[in-house]
């Protein structure tokens, strides 16, 4: 059994009106998530899951449209 490599980041940026986006890569056919809390000592359990999928041959772009809490945290994690 092999595991794949983990997520790789790419790009950030922040938006006015509390937009933050997140541009990220993987092995193709590899499961993700995009997690998050406002509390980094939440367990990982407990982070909230924004968004999930799989990489295909391209960069994942994810834009997170509520990030309106000014200490978020993010992770990427997969499977």
């Amino acid at each position: 059994v092999t595991t794949p490599p983990p997520p790789v980041l790419t790009n950030t940026a922040t938006y006015g009106a509390g937009r933050f986006s997140l541009s990220f890569s993987g092995s193709s056919g590899q499961s993700f998530r995009v997690l998050a809390t406002t509390n980094l000592f939440t367990p990982l359990t407990n982070w909230l899951a924004l968004t999930n999928g799989t990489f295909g041959t391209g960069v994942v772009n994810f834009t997170d449209s509520v990030a309106t809490n000014r200490q978020k945290f993010y992770r990427m994690a997969s499977p």
